[in-house]
């Protein structure tokens, strides 16, 4: 998916940020980190940013607590969304699935007559990114290997003749 957004958007976003301010819908600390979400973490033209709440809380100077109910506010309202994103690593020979820097979304209005309202409901999205290395190349090959062992155990009796009815099935994966 790609997220556009247009120099115009961000400063509507801004804008709205601003009378959300006046209204004390948010505070200053969240309307800081909209800034920076909008003018310092993502790049020109894009949407979408990935930050750490480390990253966040630097550009915004604030700490880090902070950041993480401002993001949570800045969703409640529809501002933004998050994407949780999790990474699957290699470890010890098995795969496992990690936390890694969220993505966020800057939601502006597509239309001139847009209504923004508290009672939008933000969306959970988890995205799963597979990072092809040389780590995954070396887990497949060795379970590839460990399946060809297995596949011949199976394949044998106690006496070391296959059995009869497997060589009829030479195809079958276990």
């Amino acid at each position: 998916m790609t997220y556009a957004l247009s120099p115009s958007q961000a400063g509507q976003l801004a804008a709205r940020g601003r009378v959300l301010l006046r209204r004390r819908q948010i505070t200053v600390h969240q309307a800081a980190l909209l800034d920076a979400m909008l003018w310092g973490a993502r790049r020109p033209g894009s949407a979408m940013l990935t930050a750490s709440l480390k990253v966040l809380a630097r550009l915004a100077g604030q700490g880090r607590s902070t950041v993480a109910e401002g993001i949570k506010r800045l969703a409640e309202l529809g501002l933004i969304s998050k994407i949780r994103r999790r990474a699957r690593v290699v470890c010890s020979g098995s795969v496992a699935s990690r936390q890694i820097a969220n993505a966020y979304v800057l939601r502006a209005d597509d239309t001139e007559s847009g209504s923004w309202t508290a009672e939008i409901k933000p969306q959970t999205i988890i995205s799963i990114l597979e990072s092809p290395g040389p780590a995954q190349r070396v887990a497949q090959e060795a379970l590839a290997a460990r399946r060809e062992q297995v596949e011949r155990a199976l394949l044998r009796n106690k006496r070391g003749k296959p059995f009869p009815d497997m060589q009829k099935c030479s195809n079958i994966s276990v």
